[in-house]
């Protein structure tokens, strides 16, 4: 939650007391001497090696304060929240009163779920130093993520009063700003940003954003592409860039960075070796590897890894402990299959008048089944593309692996699918913009995606699966609820909170239609309907797993 500014701030003022003779809590030479090579290698994103550094300047001196606030922060940027929360709980052993231990440890436990813990011990440490600014940043940040947007202004702007040209301050009002609707106000946040840091990157992409949001594409194209000059690997102004220059119809430089951002989070990046994959990632891996390599696509090199997958995958663990390589070969994009020149995509057969009106005769809950979406060779050139891109590399839930757009599902097929279907049903769609896009694999007989809403307009629901692979013809496909998500609810609310969203619609008396899975089916309806994935029961093999694909068009409640 501590801005990267914010924390390169604190490493500069670290090094300086470094060579002056002045680290905290360390007078061990040892100490300091492992401290300093900790620090070179943070700084070079040799993650792995800062940490037994680190390790090793607590090792020689156990009350070396700065060492244990490093490490800490570091395991927790690198996703090891529960290491990090051992780390700063040491710390305070040693210095029970620190202001700045404090401060991150909540930023731990925000990330462990234990919010309110959190926002307890902030007031703590502001309570005996109300000028803390990074307690008090951190405060309205978690104000933020429980969508407590009136108290978070009231921090952000109380550090503000102090510290007229506090950059976190200022990002994080105009974010707030700018998810409130007053765009223009926001925009001049932003702008101070960089008038005063103008290699601050992140305003940068935020006033991209805001410029995306009311329509000014090529601005917001300008903004990221000056993000991206300042920081190059910075993933979301590519994904961000991907999205512009696709509205704009340019399909080869939305690709190029879509790719970039996949790239850069899957290959490029130093990965943070975890130890463990997940029996779902195992199992799927070793499917698909054997899948690419039956078919002759990847090298023979890949049997090995095959080979070590397939002794992993009866594990009784979950998750499993894995050798280094096969995590490293796992977490990248290793094929992506070539696009083949597909003609028309959208079947020419359909009765586009009839299914536009069957969409609007249910409305405020609007929605339509399309049997029959695709050409034959379209349906098989997506299913293609998901049976053969290694790009399945994040967990939803229990059994089911997913990815989006930035994250390795973009085809140049893709977006022409997703522009096709736009005008072929323009009385559906209309002028909205495609706003998101996944596909979700889920394992054969595993749940699905829990209860939601989503922000967008309209949901198109497409499955990709063979016909033969479902064994209970009645479901495997997805339950929609007639209920909207109320307009004032927030993404907490209507996305994941499951015990509210069903206590609503039992209020409500809300009744459901099941849409069972079928080939080549679509389901587009009113995104902000909740909907869940019904009882999946698939046939055991790897071209068997329940594949569906999502696109989003429009937006029709509050992205945060």
């Amino acid at each position: 939650m501590i801005m990267n500014r914010a924390e390169r701030r604190r490493q500069e003022k670290l090094i300086k007391k470094q060579k002056e003779g002045r680290t905290e809590g360390a007078t061990d030479q040892k100490a300091i001497d492992w401290f300093q090579k900790a620090l070179i290698c943070q700084q070079n994103s040799q993650w792995e090696e800062a940490i037994q550094l680190y390790r090793k300047a607590l090792s020689a001196n156990r009350n070396f304060i700065e060492a244990y606030n490093n490490l800490g922060n570091l395991l927790r940027n690198i996703g090891k929240p529960e290491e990090a929360k051992l780390i700063f709980e040491k710390a305070l052993k040693t210095d029970p009163e620190n202001s700045t231990i404090k401060s991150n440890l909540a930023t731990v436990l925000q990330l462990q779920g234990h919010v309110d813990k959190a926002i307890h011990l902030l007031k703590e440490v502001i309570g005996n130093d109300p000028n803390h600014t990074d307690a008090l940043n951190n405060l309205g940040l978690l104000y933020y993520s429980k969508s407590r947007f009136e108290e978070a202004k009231e921090v952000f702007e109380k550090i503000l009063e102090r510290d007229r040209d506090n950059t976190d301050a200022l990002n994080n009002l105009g974010t707030i700003l700018h998810y409130e609707g007053n765009s223009e106000k926001a925009e001049k946040l932003f702008k101070q940003i960089i008038d005063k840091i103008p290699e601050h990157f992140n305003a940068r992409n935020n006033l991209g954003e805001l410029y995306a949001d009311t329509g000014k594409i090529d601005g917001a194209i300008n903004c990221y592409k000056d993000a991206l000059k300042i920081n190059p690997k910075f993933t979301r102004s590519k994904r961000n860039l991907g999205f512009s220059y696709l509205w704009k119809q340019d399909l080869d430089n939305a690709l190029h960075y879509l790719k970039e951002s996949a790239e850069e989070q899957h290959n490029n990046l130093y990965q943070v070796k975890k130890g463990f994959l997940s029996k779902t990632r195992i199992k799927h891996d070793y499917d698909q590897l054997n899948h690419l390599l039956n078919k002759k696509l990847i090298d023979k090199k890949y049997t090995k890894t095959i080979e070590q997958l397939a002794q992993l995958k009866d594990s009784n663990e979950d998750p499993v402990t894995v050798p280094e390589e096969v995590e490293d070969l796992c977490q990248k994009i290793i094929f992506l299959p070539e696009e083949k020149n597909i003609g028309k995509i959208i079947n020419p057969d359909l009765d586009v008048n009839k299914i536009q009106k069957d969409f609007r005769k249910h409305e405020p809950a609007e929605y339509v089944v399309i049997d029959n979406l695709l050409t034959k060779e379209a349906m098989l050139e997506i299913r293609r593309f998901c049976n053969e891109s290694t790009i399945w590399k994040t967990e939803y839930g229990p059994g089911y692996l997913g990815a989006f757009m930035g994250e390795g599902f973009a085809s140049k097929f893709i977006m022409r699918f997703s522009e096709e279907l736009k005008t072929t049903f323009k009385g559906i769609f209309g002028d909205r913009l495609l706003q998101q896009a996944w596909a979700f694999k889920c394992d054969n007989s595993q749940s699905g995606v829990k209860i939601h809403a989503d922000f967008a307009a309209v949901n198109v629901n497409f499955w990709l699966s063979p016909e033969s692979a479902n064994l209970d013809t009645k479901t495997g496909g997805l339950i929609v609820w007639d209920k909207p998500s109320p307009p004032d609810w927030h993404f907490q609310d209507y996305n994941t909170n499951e015990e509210k969203i069903r206590s609503y619609l039992q209020d409500q008396k809300a009744s459901f239609i099941r849409v069972p899975f079928k080939e080549n089916r679509v389901l587009i309806f009113n995104s902000t309907l909740f909907h869940e994935t019904d009882q999946i029961k698939f046939k055991e093999g790897y071209e068997n797993r329940r594949t569906n694909m999502t696109l989003l068009y429009g937006r029709d409640l509050r992205k945060n």
